[in-house]
């Protein structure tokens, strides 16, 4: 019903489990629930878990001689329902990935910032304009807020929600489109 693999002169030491639903954990044996970026619990289909950096760490490497070329971490959004159905993301203000940071408070994850993609107009074939949302928690807080957004035009809101186009010149600011 599982898969257990881990070192036979260390058991336990640092596993590699796949547990009877199909998540895959490193350096644990099971898993353990967060916050997302919202306030819902969420169980990660793999997770890895160390007690120093590097344990806990993932490297993604591009080893390519192209300087076009790059490592990637890629988020992908379809409204379908069906895993490898296309569903197109229709809708302004759709989630369409997210980076949430958390930290531990004795009893739970809570997140203390993220970062939030979202659909930010119509979108069309070819055509999915997006914006990000920068929020973080305040002190006596557990849910983040909207702190600074990007909108699909390069305009910038921080703290507001009026968004401003800034066009930067070597350390200059010039406001206006």
């Amino acid at each position: 019903n599982a898969l257990l693999v881990e070192d036979s002169t260390n058991p336990d030491a640092s596993p590699f489990v796949i547990d009877a639903s199909g998540e895959v954990i490193v350096r644990y044996t099971t898993t353990v629930a967060t916050q997302n970026y919202g306030v819902t619990a969420l169980t990660g289909s793999l997770q890895q878990h160390g007690t120093v950096q590097s344990a806990s760490s993932t490297t993604i490497f591009n080893w390519s001689t192209s300087g076009a070329s790059s490592a990637n971490l890629i988020l992908n959004k379809s409204l379908s329902g069906v895993i490898g159905t296309r569903g197109a993301v229709t809708t302004a203000g759709n989630d369409l990935g997210a980076i949430t940071f958390t930290g531990d408070d004795g009893t739970n994850f809570i997140p203390a910032a993220s970062i939030l993609a979202e659909v930010d107009g119509t979108p069309g074939t070819n055509d999915m304009p997006g914006r990000l949302v920068f929020s973080t928690t305040a002190d006596g807080a557990a849910t983040p807020t909207e702190r600074m957004r990007i909108d699909n035009t390069g305009a910038v809101g921080i703290g507001t929600t009026s968004l401003t186009v800034y066009n930067l010149r070597i350390g200059k600011t010039i406001t206006g489109a």
